[in-house]
Order: C-alpha cells, then structure tokens, then sequence
C-alpha cells in the first residue's frame, strides 16, 4: 500500500495505523457530511461512519490482487469519482427518486402500455442482468475488483441518465412507472453490489 503522498517506511518514520488511517478518513467525511442541512445530528454521525468504511474499503477492494494500492484519501472520498460515496450517493439518490414519487411498492406489473425505452436506458438494463455473472466471475477469481468495476459502471450510466431525463415527473404514466422501476433496480443492484463488498447505505445522505 502506497499513499498518494508516498510510499510508507517504517525507518523514516511515516507509518500510519489502521486508527490513525480511520480518524483521518472520518474527519474529511465529517466536512463533507455536515453540509447537509437535512440530516440530523444522530444521522449524520450515522452517515459519516457509514461513509468512512465504505471510503476505505472500496479504495482497497477496486484494485486487481497484485496491483499496488495507492491510497488517496481525498479521492477515496470523491462523491463524483470511482469511490464508495459515489456508490452509495447514488443508492440514496435512487431511493429518494422512489421516495419522491409517492410509490408504496414498485414492480413490472404497474408497467402497463408498451413503454419502448430509449438506448441510455437499454444500457442500464443490459448492465443489470449482467451482475449476477459477474458475481460468479469475481467469486471464481477472487477478485472483487470485478464487483466493483460493475457497480462504478452501473452507478456512472445511471447518473448520466438522471440527468438527462425526467423520471418520477415524466409526462406519460407509462414512461414514468417504466423509469421508477429501473430506478429500484438499479439501487437494489448497487445495494447488492456493495453488500457483498461489505460496505453499507445510508438510508440518507
């Protein structure tokens, strides 16, 4: 393991502990936290050690057995970045959608007139039933690297399709129902991705 800063000896005296490494992840997730102005204090102690871990962890798991780890702990923490806050910004993001929208309980039978859906979103549903082989995969090659190339791939399709179009206020009943249960997927999906990879989701963020 490397930081960005460089590498660690103990000779010259810049090893850092597994505490020490923790306390300095949970400190920038605290700046980051609390400018959320809808959590309270409870929940943001909640959600910064929620986001902590899932920093660490996916910083170390998205790397190929073998490869050098380079450690950065502003990048670990990058909400926009190929991090685990993105992954799990983007779960909470999803359930808010849901939440939003009013909808008790999501599947495809509410779908009923024959949506056709557009290329952006046919790539989020080719990427979804996809995962089930790439957890075989991963298990088979002791990789979890493989997972989470999967979710950050899931979660940047996703994102790029919330931003282009509307989804709980789309104009046709159909179309919106249609996009609301690609939404819970794509979370469930995730949820799932990073349930096996050992880091939680906060219900909010």
């Amino acid at each position: 393991v490397r930081f960005s800063s460089g590498k660690m000896a103990s000779r010259k005296g810049n090893i850092i502990t597994a505490e020490q490494l923790l306390d300095n992840i949970k400190d920038l997730a605290i700046g980051i936290v609390d400018s959320s102005k809808n959590l309270s204090r409870k929940e943001k102690n909640t959600v910064v050690e929620m986001v902590t871990i899932g920093a660490v962890k996916y910083s170390w798991l998205k790397n190929r057995i073998g490869q050098d780890i380079i450690f950065d702990p502003e990048q670990s923490l990058n909400i926009k970045g190929n991090s685990g806050p993105y992954l799990q910004y983007t779960c909470v993001r999803c359930d808010s959608v849901i939440r939003k929208a009013k909808i008790q309980k999501l599947g495809s039978e509410i779908i009923t007139g024959n949506v056709g859906f557009g290329e952006e979103e046919m790539e989020i549903i080719r990427t979804i039933i996809r995962f089930p082989e790439i957890v075989v995969e991963a298990a088979k090659k002791f990789s979890p690297n493989l997972i989470c190339n999967f979710a950050f791939n899931l979660a940047q399709k996703y994102n790029a399709f919330y931003d282009r179009y509307p989804i709980a206020i789309a104009k046709e009943k159909d179309v919106r129902q249609a996009r609301l249960v690609l939404t819970a997927a794509t979370a469930q999906v995730l949820k799932n991705a990073l349930f096996l990879l050992g880091i939680n989701v906060p219900k909010r963020m």
